[in-house]
């Protein structure tokens, strides 16, 4: 797993006990424990995908005041997405992530502002493409149209 913040990845006692817990699984499948130690180890991946979702939610949160903290957001939300393909936490983190990459696209100095506009627009994109009735159909929508009014410079100037 990739750390945002360049801080080394570090096994956890939650990975200790999941990977013991699956070694059980795979070497005693017959155990009259197999069943429990399944359930025990659906709910260590579910305390993971929380924890690194609550994480994620935090970036984006304190990018509001520190630019560096929406990076990694951006960060973090790409690595849930690949890190937890069948999460169910997995649209947030497709919002947060179109989210995340809006606010420097709309305070980025003009020669930049383009391009992350477009970042923006495909992280949109894409959330609508996975989740096409998502539950942030109203807060995706806003972030849209901040992107389409900003964008607007960008297409008169070319017309120009």
């Amino acid at each position: 797993m990739n750390c945002p913040l360049d801080i080394p990845w570090t096994e956890t006692d939650t990975d200790k006990a999941l990977l013991k817990l699956q070694n059980f699984i795979n070497t005693y499948s017959e155990s009259e424990y197999f069943e429990e130690a399944n359930a025990m180890a659906q709910e260590l991946t579910t305390k993971k995908e929380k924890k690194a979702f609550e994480i994620l939610k935090q970036y984006n949160k304190l990018g509001e005041f520190n630019y560096d903290m929406l990076k990694s957001a951006i960060a973090a939300s790409e690595n849930f997405i690949s890190d937890f393909p069948g999460s169910v936490y997995r649209e947030d983190a497709y919002f947060v992530k179109a989210d995340a990459l809006t606010h420097p696209a709309m305070n980025s100095f003009e020669s930049l502002q383009e391009e992350r506009l477009a970042e923006a627009r495909e992280a949109y994109n894409t959330l609508k493409k996975q989740y096409p009735n998502t539950k942030y159909e109203k807060e995706s929508a806003n972030l849209l149209d901040k992107i389409n009014k900003e964008s607007q410079k960008f297409n008169t100037e070319e017309s120009k």
